[in-house]
């Protein structure tokens, strides 16, 4: 008995963790993909001007960005009553314009300048197209 749940919890967790490998492969790399990101950025009550300062560069970024190839679309939003927290909702032409985009200069010196204001990891999540 033993050996049976075990060989089925790990055929289970096999089966689970490449699912989504078995998803993304099934997945056209010729459609347009939305990334959806959240930042939370430290707030000005511990680090002052914190909130100002990454707004600065989330504003620069997307400057920078609408020039990119690929783009389709580029929202920068701040949540309400929580003035530290940011959401980016890109989307692109396809993934390969945004991984080119990830390798920009100016976004990879934003990604560097954001760094001391940054409260948590980004919580980037690339989505497709529900067919």
């Amino acid at each position: 008995m033993t050996f049976r749940f075990y060989f089925f919890t790990v055929l289970l967790a096999f089966t689970v963790s490449t699912l989504p490998v078995i998803i993304c492969a099934a997945q056209t790399t010729n459609e347009p993909v939305t990334i959806v990101s959240h930042v939370d950025i430290i707030p000005d009550a511990y680090k002052p001007l914190s909130e100002e300062n990454a707004a600065r560069l989330f504003r620069s970024e997307a400057a920078a960005t609408k020039h990119d190839a690929g783009l389709i679309s580029f929202v920068l939003l701040q949540e309400n009553g929580l003035s530290n927290h940011f959401t980016i909702l890109e989307t692109w032409r396809d993934t390969r314009s945004y991984e080119m985009h990830q390798g920009t200069d100016h976004t990879i010196e934003f990604r560097k300048d954001i760094q001391p204001f940054i409260g948590s990891p980004f919580d980037a999540r690339e989505d497709h197209p529900l067919h």
